[in-house]
């Protein structure tokens, strides 16, 4: 069992539109990067959880008091953060799912690609088939985005990861997942709504047998 310490940084702003740069700098200032986790829009207080796998350096924590104020930083509290293995793994997928798509998105920005709440749904019902299982989006739905853009982000963002099945870990991830992309409380319950009906249509294509329940 790997043990995971927690930086909690407090600001006084939203920091979606900082906390890659934030993670960045932590990674840059020597810490041992296990996952974050981007509380800037969940309605209650602007925050940032950065999880590692060995304690906070206290050289980080100098180096980030001197950026404060640039960042609006009110206050940093360092702990340690235990929660079941399964929590743990899947974080750490959804933050490296995050980094990736970040990056997949500055590279894309010049086609000025549409990252609507749409279109990242399908990208993860595209990562829900590649891991966990058939999902069917409807043809009217395919049709609001360009479906190659997607498949593309797909691959180069999940290269390498393996995600089993595991209902707390798959909730984790695509949570976490939208967490850091800014989406908020709100956001990720209307993400997660839709790829429910997802998955309730690909079961109906399977042919299920009400009459048998088979």
């Amino acid at each position: 069992m790997t043990t995971y310490y927690s930086m909690r940084v407090w600001t006084k702003k939203s920091p979606v539109r900082f906390c890659f740069d934030l993670v960045k700098f932590c990674i840059d200032n020597g810490l041992a990067f296990a996952n974050f986790d981007n509380y800037g829009e969940d309605g209650a207080s602007y925050r940032i959880d950065i999880r590692a796998t060995a304690p906070i350096p206290f050289g980080l924590q100098s180096a980030l008091a001197k950026r404060m104020a640039r960042w609006g930083v009110l206050k940093i509290n360092v702990e340690k953060w235990d929660e079941p293995e399964d929590v743990k793994q899947g974080h750490d997928i959804g933050s490296k799912l995050a980094l990736r798509f970040r990056e997949f998105q500055k590279e894309q920005h010049q086609h000025k690609f549409d990252w609507s709440p749409r279109a990242v749904t399908f990208l993860i019902a595209l990562m829900f088939e590649k891991w966990w299982g058939r999902m069917l989006v409807p043809y009217w739905v395919k049709g609001s985005f360009d479906e190659t853009v997607l498949r593309r982000a797909l691959a180069v963002i999940t290269e390498g990861i393996d995600a089993p099945w595991n209902p707390v870990l798959i909730e984790r991830t695509i949570h976490n997942f939208l967490n850091n992309l800014g989406y908020g409380l709100a956001g990720t319950d209307q993400v997660l709504y839709s790829l429910m009906k997802l998955w309730w249509f690909a079961q109906l294509e399977r042919g299920h047998d009400w009459k048998t329940n088979t």
